[in-house]
């Protein structure tokens, strides 16, 4: 995909890009981000669990809580911050600042 940045941010792609509710593997610039859709937002982190050598993308997302769970040991963070919430992660992943408009995702990598 050719990305572009204008004010809105960096375009990772548009609603249909991404599997409601599943996190989702983005590479964009150095960045390697997992991006979760979940209701009417789109959550962005780094991909790379501050616990363990795993990537969130390959993890579970849980909606009712709107974590993500990593792979290797289980460790939660927030999707909508990137702290960490459950044991034994401790601390957060970088969160991204998302937008949706008419259909397209951007995020924010400043």
């Amino acid at each position: 995909m050719t990305t572009t940045t204008d004010k809105h941010g960096t375009l990772i792609g548009t609603v249909d890009d991404f599997e409601y509710q599943t996190p989702t593997r983005v590479d964009i610039a150095d960045q390697r981000l997992c991006v979760v859709l979940h209701e009417d937002n789109a959550y962005a982190v780094d991909d790379l669990c501050t616990h363990g050598h795993a990537f969130l993308s390959e993890g579970d997302f849980d909606p009712d809580e709107c974590v993500l769970e990593c792979p290797l040991h289980g460790g939660l963070f927030d999707a909508r911050t990137g702290k960490a919430c459950g044991a034994p992660a401790s601390k957060p992943v970088r969160f991204f600042p998302t937008l949706i408009i008419e259909g397209k995702v951007y995020v924010d990598l400043d």
